[in-house]
């Protein structure tokens, strides 16, 4: 009996995750971005925009929708969301952004690049940062 319970259980779990993968693949990318960031901001309260930030607070980056980018990970008690007026390139496990800052600080206004990883790192494109939103996690 207890293995029929446990077949049905494991049954009604591979529905579930059959239901949700077919709901992720009929939304399409953008509605994809916008769920995966609204996921990352989870629990976290927008703050005043500020113009610049300390490159040490930022940690990695990510693409977020609209061609946003988040900066920080989900460890971080802050993370920054920059909205470059033009949008950016897609980053992701083959493109990365580098930055160039001599202040050691990023600030709306600053251009950086997007490079593909591997041999050469070709440059496929650049953005001009707009201003940060900070979001923080809420203390327990």
């Amino acid at each position: 009996m207890k293995t029929v319970a446990m077949i049905a259980v494991a049954g009604m779990a591979l529905g579930g995750l059959a239901a949700t993968a077919a709901s992720q693949a009929s939304q399409g990318p953008e509605a994809r971005e916008q769920d995966r960031a609204a996921r990352l901001l989870e629990g976290r309260t927008a703050e005043p925009v500020v113009h610049c930030v300390d490159q040490r607070r930022l940690g990695g980056n990510r693409s977020l929708a609209n061609g946003d980018i988040l900066f920080g990970d989900a460890s971080s008690s802050i993370v920054y969301v920059n909205h470059p007026s033009g949008g950016c390139p897609e980053l992701g496990s083959d493109r990365y952004l580098v930055t160039r800052s001599p202040t050691g600080q990023l600030c709306a206004g600053d251009i950086v690049t997007v490079r593909e990883t591997g041999p050469g790192g070709i440059e496929t494109g650049s953005c001009a940062l707009g201003d940060f939103t900070p979001y923080r996690r809420a203390r327990r």
